[in-house]
């Protein structure tokens, strides 16, 4: 069984012809903890708006080469960002706190090979700004 460990979440600031701007951000790793090995793995991350079914941004990535997943084993650090986000001539800070700012969630979708898709869990993105690194 695979399972969401170390999960971050925030909005990060990036680059931007007409303002700032700020794109929400996932950081995980993928933790196998059942008896077998696991091969090869995709993720789909899903970025929603809240109260919006409509995608505000995805992101494939492959989670687990041919080498595969040993049990107890984990994958990753993964960081995974929309490129859809808020832009405005305000501070970064302001847009975090701006009337029409929508909150967003992520949602995470495993394939291992060419099984079909399952849900990993749902993860509702902090309204703040990455930890400092270093």
């Amino acid at each position: 069984m695979l399972r969401l460990v170390e999960v971050t979440t925030a909005w990060l600031p990036t680059e931007s012809e007409v303002g700032n701007k700020i794109v929400p951000v996932l950081s995980f790793r993928l933790e196998n903890n059942g008896r077998a090995p696991l091969g090869v793995m995709q993720v789909n991350a899903i970025f929603r708006r809240s109260g919006e079914e409509l995608d505000w941004g995805s992101v494939l990535v492959r989670a687990v080469g041919r080498e595969g997943l040993a049990p107890g084993a984990s994958a990753g650090p993964f960081t995974l960002q929309s490129e859809r986000g808020y832009t405005g001539p305000q501070s970064i800070d302001a847009l975090l706190t701006h009337r029409e700012f929508v909150d967003v969630s992520v949602e995470l979708f495993v394939r291992h090979r060419a099984d079909r898709w399952t849900r990993l869990g749902a993860v509702d993105v902090d309204r703040r700004l990455p930890a400092p690194v270093g």
